[in-house]
């Protein structure tokens, strides 16, 4: 049998070498697009990130001053208030208090030479607030003084402008004196007959009281009726009730809460003090000092101001038998009211001395004290036993006792009895 052809199966065209070069060509290309675009899109992503770690950062880092920034807001930040009785630096140079405030301030400029009292009334002339103000001229002689002060009232505002000047004052003088005593029950009223037949009457407190060296310095004045006010006794002041007994007449320096002051005396009376606590601190005063009766405040800004606490601290004074005398650290003082409740005297003082420890500065407001007597008959001043306030009051004794009559407390209450 003849055999059937088979039919071939047809040969399949051979791909040319350039169409394997083109197909490599493009897998090549686009590996590589793809490479490139996946590394763009990567560096894009890794870009962002660290925009937003460093905006992070940034943030942190801006953050950071504000939490200082707090920090510092929530200090408490101490303000000296010119009302503020700041004498306890004059036991404790070491204290913390308002006093540092004192520092910062610009000092006047000390005299070279030391001048008198008269000195320091041709200084008070030379502010010329007042073009038409007569100037009052030097004089070693008390009666040429007297003819040349015409206009009492002139003077008064010469002393409160020279006063404005110097910026550690710790109260103004105002232009209108309040009545120097409250004149409640009849039995108070002043001997007016008194007042006008005699002298002025100046009675001059010395505050912080509390050792040997304060008393030898009060005797060096000569002055025999300056009125010492001595701290409480305690264990940094533990001689005082002996040291009080050795004058005439002396009064209690009660330490009362202030405003600003970091480092208060021991049993200071403070506003939230219950009546029974306030009762136990005065009749321990009482204790030591049997022979006292009067009481003034040391500090107690806080304490005056608050009518409640005065209230309750009013009630242990009469219970004890003790007049108070207002030192004014403030200008809100509540004890003028609280004092009408109870039918009591107001007495405070009228001029601090030595508020600026400058000798023409106390011897400007010893003038201002003066006149202020001769204007209402008697005042009240108060100084501290600091060096330059005992040698301004001793060199001008004379000027003193020629001018007025230098009393203790006791006697310018005594006119209203």
């Amino acid at each position: 049998m003849d055999k059937k052809p088979t039919k071939r199966r047809p040969k399949r065209a051979k791909k040319s070498k350039f169409g394997r070069l083109y197909i490599a060509i493009f897998v090549i290309f686009s590996a590589s697009l793809i490479i490139a675009l996946f590394y763009l899109s990567n560096r894009h992503f890794n870009a962002q990130t660290m925009v937003v770690t460093n905006t992070k950062k940034d943030e942190k880092v801006e953050k950071k001053p504000e939490k200082i920034a707090k920090k510092t807001e929530q200090k408490p930040v101490i303000k000296f208030s010119k009302d503020e009785n700041l004498s306890r630096i004059f036991l404790d140079p070491k204290s913390t208090d308002e006093t540092d405030a004192l520092k910062q301030l610009p000092k006047p400029a000390k005299q070279k030479q030391d001048i008198s009292v008269f000195d320091a009334l041709k200084d008070i002339n030379k502010t010329k607030i007042d073009k038409n103000t007569t100037q009052i001229k030097q004089s070693s002689k008390t009666d040429e003084i007297k003819t040349e002060i015409k206009n009492e009232q002139k003077i008064e505002q010469k002393a409160k402008n020279f006063s404005e000047k110097t910026e550690q004052k710790s109260e103004k003088i105002p232009e209108k004196i309040e009545p120097k005593i409250e004149k409640i029950p009849e039995k108070i009223e002043p001997n007016k007959k008194a007042i006008s037949t005699k002298k002025p009457k100046l009675a001059i407190i010395i505050d912080d009281m509390a050792s040997r060296a304060h008393v030898e310095m009060i005797r060096q004045t000569g002055l025999k009726k300056l009125t010492p006010s001595f701290f409480p006794k305690n264990k940094f002041h533990p001689d005082t009730p002996t040291l009080a007994n050795e004058f005439e007449f002396f009064m209690i320096h009660l330490p009362m809460q202030a405003n600003h002051f970091l480092k208060p005396e021991l049993d200071t009376l403070n506003i939230t003090d219950t009546y029974a606590l306030i009762d136990k601190k005065i009749a321990a005063v009482r204790a030591n000092f049997p022979k006292a009766k009067f009481i003034n405040n040391h500090t107690g800004s806080r304490f005056t101001s608050d009518f409640n606490a005065m209230d309750l601290a009013y009630k242990a004074f009469v219970k004890y038998n003790f007049t108070f005398v207002d030192s004014r650290t403030i200008a809100a003082s509540k004890v003028k009211d609280v004092a009408k409740k109870y039918k009591m005297p107001y007495i405070y003082r009228d001029v601090f001395l030595d508020d600026d420890n400058d000798k023409s500065a106390i011897k400007s407001e010893l003038v201002s004290a003066i006149e202020r007597a001769k204007k209402q008959g008697f005042a009240i001043a108060i100084g501290h036993p600091r060096k330059n306030t005992i040698e301004v009051l001793k060199q001008n004794k004379e000027y003193i006792l020629n001018n007025v009559e230098l009393v203790y407390v006791k006697d310018i209450y005594e006119l209203y009895r």
